[in-house]
């Protein structure tokens, strides 16, 4: 049986230096991942993954930065944090530009 403490020592530590827009946020990875869309990963902590507000949304991998989540177009809406793409605004509603929700 392999010693714990030992095989540790063979895994490598996440650093956002050399790995920015990558996340370890997971066990079991064997190279660091691409944020994944509708998130952002701050460069300072290699761990973290949040979510764009509701309003935004982000259809990319390997962010960094909040300002990677773009605002919801006129005519789409955004309610959940997290938004991948934006939600088509419904016959018989409007949507102005950031929306979260339609308005009647």
């Amino acid at each position: 049986s392999s010693d714990l403490s030992t095989s540790f020592l063979n895994c490598s530590i996440c650093s956002s230096e050399l790995f920015p827009g990558y996340t370890c946020d997971d066990e079991g990875l064997s190279y660091p991942e691409p944020c994944k869309p509708g998130k952002y990963c701050p460069q300072s902590n290699i761990t973290l993954m949040i979510d764009c507000p509701a309003g935004t949304y982000n259809p990319n991998n390997g962010s960094i930065l909040l300002s990677s989540c773009k605002i919801c177009p006129e005519g789409t809406y955004c309610p959940n944090t997290g938004t991948i793409t934006p939600l088509i605004c419904p016959v018989g509603y409007y949507c102005k530009i950031n929306s979260k929700n339609y308005r009647i």
